[in-house]
């Protein structure tokens, strides 16, 4: 939000506004460090670490899942990529009707997607696997802008801004305009990520 400021340095609402989110900022801070100094939280990772070193997680599995442990990873690994990949298409063929969870959700479907194929990339061609990254992390941008403008919007109505006051419709308007840039962004990444090749396809 710097920007608006930068470009707005009178405005009294603007200011006000900013302390009115850095109150919220604060409060939101001392409930997650709160939530953080609670007994459960260090108990939840001793637990998993225990259930990972152990390896109890093998413990329930039929005999048939324990043999695919034996099979070579690209049989997991290259299903798993295309079936996050057809997730991301499916939720992204309809962009511009997705709602802001919805977008959210695409961006989560795109990280995971990004995150899976960058820890099995080694698996794969090198050619493909760059540009395919690359063109994940650019949506991920793309999307992230636009999940910081839905919450900046969320914060607006949390500070009780309201949508007659001056700031707000300065913060509104700026962030109107970012949002149509983006939006257009995407739309190009978006292209050009459903042209690349996917390195785990022959």
């Amino acid at each position: 939000m710097s920007p608006v400021f930068a470009r707005f340095p009178r405005k009294r609402g603007l200011h006000l506004f900013r302390a009115r989110a850095e109150a919220l900022r604060r409060s939101h801070y001392r409930s997650l460090r709160a939530a953080l100094e609670e007994p459960h939280y260090p108990l939840l990772l001793q637990q998993v670490a225990g259930w990972l070193g152990c390896r109890a997680w093998r413990d329930d599995l039929t005999d048939s899942r324990r043999n695919r442990l034996e099979e070579p990873v690209l049989k997991f690994a290259t299903p798993l990529l295309e079936d996050d990949y057809r997730r991301v298409l499916k939720r992204g063929e309809d962009f511009a009707r997705l709602t802001a969870e919805e977008r959210h959700a695409l961006r989560i479907r795109i990280k995971e997607l990004r995150y899976a194929l960058d820890f099995f990339a080694s698996l794969y061609p090198v050619a493909p696997v760059k540009p395919f990254l690359g063109a994940l992390a650019k949506l991920q941008d793309d999307l992230g802008v636009m999940n910081d403008i839905a919450v900046t919007r969320r914060l607006l109505d949390e500070a009780r801004l309201s949508t007659v006051s001056a700031a707000r419709q300065v913060i509104d308007g700026w962030y109107g305009c970012r949002l149509d840039v983006h939006e257009y962004q995407f739309a190009e990444s978006w292209r050009h990520f459903v042209d690349c090749e996917r390195p785990w396809k022959d």
